[in-house]
């Protein structure tokens, strides 16, 4: 019989789709003339009632559980995820050894470096291991990262497969929705864990991998025997997304208002014609109040205190001498001083370098009569002064001499000794830190350390004599990274030994 007159309305018979299939693959049960019967009886049925079946909502569930829910239309669904998972899973085992190879050339390589130089901590008399540098250590972190974009590359082709005829399965059976989430949520898991390697000593292997591995192939196993009509266990709930950090999701937003503004200052700025805008250089001094306790690091530079300020100061380009006179005024009543300090020290420069001598004059007597007047001895004329305080003393001193601001500082440590900590804060140089995972740069933070030398203006003696009463038991420290005090301690100590460290060698040169 032709493909047309099989198709024709004299060989209609309606069926469900199981029974259909049934017919189809057994002719000797069922042979043309036997169907025509059925289909003649169908009609004359039909003819006599002039209606369709009046069918129970039972029946109607049952009609449409057997039709849908019919483990004969499933079985292809059931091979093809099953079938997909298990070459995904096969593919994530065998191109591990791409990563896993590279990694083992990185962990020789460092073995080897450790095993060239060891000493002891000189506090806890643990043994101490160097380390490969970080040039070597970034180029062995990107041969392993090349190898495991290899394996995404593989992999993620096979991982989309999975999730696709989890979606067809989804489609068929509604009821099975939990158990496709698992599997679309393992075939996540399962290429993530395949394209990630631990990138922190000692760089070996984790199970995250073999955890994947055995995730999906439970989760395709339930959804089968969902798909089957059984009834596996309850399929487990995604894991709960982590709340994001409220301080974290606030410094991000003012951060994002802070350079929206900064860019506002920079356009105005770089056309040289704009007239001078106080209101705008008003809000521009303001927002660097946001971000006085910002870090001075390189990492940070876009939005730093001293970057806000250098913007408020090209501000005033085309600003009349009597708006620049207002703009110090309003300047020097900006609290904390190391705000004040940035601004009047930014505009100083502006001043200088369009050759407004009188004005920049103006501008420095205005910052060192601040500097001169300011309650060094109390708790709050420190109050988010010392992370940014370290220029108003180095521009104290290079309009004076080191001698006037280090006598400040005596006299304000001989009168109230519990400034020490003030003072060896503020002296300190910021370093930038990465707390680095792999294939990429990770979150950035800064410690404050004291590295060659004291800061000229710095009370050295001043400090040595407070810090004998106040910590007694801080002895130097024996080298730049030597803290001088046990891990426990107070970060404030390993300062103070840094301090005396490099007091005792200036008085050695």
């Amino acid at each position: 019989m032709s493909s047309v007159d099989n198709r024709a309305p004299e060989n209609l018979l309606l069926m469900c789709i199981a029974h259909s299939y049934e017919i189809d693959t057994d002719e000797t049960r069922f042979p043309p003339a036997l169907l025509q019967e059925w289909r003649v009886a169908q009609v004359r049925e039909y003819e006599e009632f002039r209606q369709g079946w009046v069918l129970s909502d039972a029946q109607v569930a049952e009609i449409i559980e057997l039709s849908f829910g019919s483990p004969v239309i499933a079985a292809p669904v059931i091979t093809g995820i099953v079938e997909s998972v298990e070459m995904a899973v096969l593919r994530a085992i065998s191109t591990r050894s791409g990563p896993a190879g590279a990694a083992a050339v990185w962990c020789g390589y460092r073995n080897r470096i450790r095993s060239s130089m060891m000493g002891r901590d000189p506090v806890t008399g643990e043994r101490m291991y160097a380390e490969p540098g970080r040039a070597d250590r970034e180029r062995y972190a990107a041969t392993i990262l090349g190898q495991l974009n290899a394996v995404r590359g593989e992999l993620e082709p096979l991982t989309d497969d999975v999730q696709a005829k989890t979606a067809t399965a989804r489609h068929i059976n509604t009821a099975t929705a939990p158990w496709c989430d698992w599997v679309t949520r393992s075939a996540e898991e399962l290429l993530a864990a395949a394209s990630h390697w631990p990138w922190e000593p000692p760089y070996e292997d984790n199970e995250r991998l073999n955890e994947a591995v055995a995730e999906l192939r439970a989760s395709a196993s339930a959804l089968a025997a969902a798909l089957r009509g059984e009834n596996p266990d309850p399929a487990p709930e995604p894991p709960a997304e982590d709340a994001p950090d409220p301080t974290a999701v606030a410094f991000e937003e003012a951060k994002a208002q802070h350079l929206e503004t900064l860019e506002r200052g920079r356009a105005h700025a770089h056309v040289t014609t704009n007239p001078y805008s106080q209101a705008l250089r008003t809000e521009i001094a303001d927002a660097t109040g946001n971000v006085v306790s910002i870090w001075p690091v390189w990492h940070v530079h876009e939005y730093r205190l001293d970057t806000a300020a250098l913007v408020a100061a090209a501000l005033t380009r085309n600003a009349t001498d009597d708006e620049i006179v207002a703009a110090i005024t309003e300047d020097q009543a900006r609290r904390p001083l190391a705000v004040a300090t940035a601004l009047l020290t930014e505009l100083w420069r502006e001043m200088n370098d369009t050759g407004r001598t009188d004005l920049a004059n103006q501008v420095r007597e205005a910052l060192l009569t601040e500097l001169r007047t300011h309650d060094w001895t109390s708790e709050e004329g420190w109050t988010d002064n010392t992370i940014n305080g370290r220029s108003m003393f180095d521009h104290w001193t290079h309009w004076t001499t080191p001698d006037e601001p280090k006598t400040v500082l005596t006299d304000a440590l001989i009168a109230f000794p519990e400034r020490l900590e003030d003072i060896v804060r503020v002296g300190g140089d910021w370093i930038q830190h990465h707390q680095q995972a792999f294939g990429e740069p990770g979150p950035i933070s800064a410690v404050l350390e004291y590295r060659d030398n004291l800061p000229t203006w710095f009370p050295t003696a001043a400090v040595i004599t407070t810090a004998a009463t106040r910590y007694p038991h801080v002895d130097p420290a024996t080298s730049r990274f030597d803290r001088g005090s046990g891990p426990e301690a107070p970060p404030i100590e390993g300062l103070i030994a840094q301090v005396l460290r490099l007091a005792n060698e200036t008085e050695t040169l």
